[in-house]
C-alpha cells in the first residue's frame, strides 16, 4: 500500500500508523473469527475468507503461521482478561465516534452545532430503556457534569475538554470518547490567528481609551 501524506508532520504520521495499527488489529480479528469456524487447518486453509481481500497465499499464510503460533493464542486469552476487566464500555459498537457525532449534531435538539464530549459521552453510554451501560461510565458523566456547573457557578470560561480529559484520561493519538484520529495542537495557525486578533483588538482599545482621556481632558479646559 502506498500512502501519500502532504507536509506531514511527526504528530500526523503517528497519528496514521495508531490508525493503522487499529486496522491491522480489528482485521486480524476478524480473520482469526474465521479460522475458528474450522475444526482442521486444512478445512481453514480451503474455505479462504471471501472478505478482507485476502489472496489464497496470504490466506494460507496466516493459518500456518499467525493462528496456529501458540504465543499468538495466548496473547489472544490475555488481551480477552484485560477487556473484561475493563469499568467503562460504549453502546456504539463499530460506528465511528466521528460519525455518531456528527449524526448526533442533526438532531433537532443540537440545531445542527457540534456536540460537546460530555453531551457526547453521554449519548455513547446512556439508554432510555436501559439507562447507564456501567455504574463507572455514570460516576464519570456525574464527576463532568460536576465540573462544568462548578466552573459555571465561579464564572469561568467552560473547557469541556480539559473536563473529559482530565476525568476519563488521555492516551497518545487517542482523544477518550471520541477514537483515534489527529490531535488538535495548540500551536496552530488558528490558535497564532486568533492571538494576533486579539492583540490587534487590544491595541484598537488601548487607543480608543487614550483618545477618549485626552478629549475629556480637552473638554475639562475648555470649560
Amino acid at each position: 500500500m502506498n500512502l501519500k501524506i502532504d507536509n506531514p508532520t511527526e504528530e500526523n504520521i503517528e497519528d496514521v500508523m495508531v490508525i493503522l495499527k487499529n486496522c491491522c488489529r480489528t482485521q486480524r480479528h476478524k480473520l482469526n473469527k474465521h479460522f475458528k469456524k474450522f475444526c482442521s487447518m486444512e478445512e481453514a486453509i480451503r474455505n479462504k475468507p471471501s472478505f478482507e481481500g485476502l489472496t489464497q497465499k496470504n490466506s494460507e499464510t496466516l493459518c500456518t503461521t499467525l493462528f496456529n503460533d501458540p504465543k499468538y493464542h495466548e496473547r489472544c486469552n490475555i488481551n480477552k482478561q484485560n477487556r473484561s476487566k475493563m469499568t467503562t464500555n460504549h453502546k456504539q459498537g463499530s460506528r465511528s465516534f466521528v460519525v455518531a457525532r456528527h449524526m448526533l449534531s442533526e438532531e433537532p435538539e443540537f440545531e445542527g452545532d457540534e456536540v460537546d464530549r460530555i453531551n457526547f459521552h453521554e449519548h455513547t453510554h446512556y439508554t432510555e430503556g436501559k439507562g447507564w451501560i456501567t455504574p463507572q461510565s455514570e460516576n464519570n458523566h456525574v464527576e463532568m457534569e460536576k465540573r462544568r456547573i462548578d466552573a459555571e457557578t465561579r464564572g469561568e470560561t467552560v473547557d469541556v475538554d480539559k473536563i473529559v480529559d482530565d476525568v476519563l484520561g488521555k492516551r497518545p493519538s487517542y482523544k477518550v470518547g471520541l477514537g483515534y484520529g489527529p490531535q488538535p495542537n495548540k500551536s496552530s495557525s488558528g490558535t497564532r490567528i486568533l492571538q494576533e486578533t486579539l492583540k490587534e483588538k487590544d491595541k484598537e482599545c488601548a487607543e480608543l481609551r487614550e483618545e477618549r482621556a485626552a478629549l475629556m481632558e480637552e473638554m475639562n479646559a475648555t470649560k
